[in-house]
């Protein structure tokens, strides 16, 4: 499978929709899943935004790893790990530009991913409080972060 067709693959978890009441969080220039804003609830919003876009990426990989499988190829691994806070954002380079974020957040987010399982997301306490009421969460008990 060549990249271009795997990218083909993932399209539809991250496609835009033309609704003018939804919104699409974006890090690292890759567009996620929309979610209706929630008034006044922002941090609450990019949460459930950012687990939606986990979920259905997790989900797509899985079915990629099944044609993978079918087809004597190894499986592709994947880990997602969420965070909530605030970030820095900007623009990096002096020929070829990039948008990038970085800071404590994006850190322990990273943290969250090196301790998760294969196929699977760890999202931390802050996360968690914001995502509670709309998703069923199972406790993994503390991670050990630097």
């Amino acid at each position: 499978m060549s990249c271009h067709a795997t990218v083909d693959k993932l399209e539809p978890a991250i496609e835009r929709r033309s609704n003018p009441e939804t919104s699409v969080i974006s890090v690292h220039n890759q567009p996620a899943v929309h979610h209706q804003v929630l008034p006044g609830d922002a941090a609450r919003h990019h949460a459930i935004s950012a687990c939606l876009a986990s979920l259905a990426f997790v989900k797509t990989v899985a079915a990629i790893n099944e044609q993978r499988k079918s087809q004597g190829l190894d499986p592709w691994g994947m880990r997602v790990g969420l965070h909530s806070g605030p970030v820095m954002a900007g623009v990096v380079g002096k020929n070829k530009f990039s948008y990038d974020i970085w800071g404590d957040t994006v850190n322990t987010s990273a943290r969250f991913e090196q301790a998760c399982e294969e196929g699977r997301i760890n999202i931390s306490e802050a996360t968690h409080h914001r995502v509670k009421a709309y998703f069923e969460c199972t406790p993994r008990g503390e991670i050990e972060a630097k």
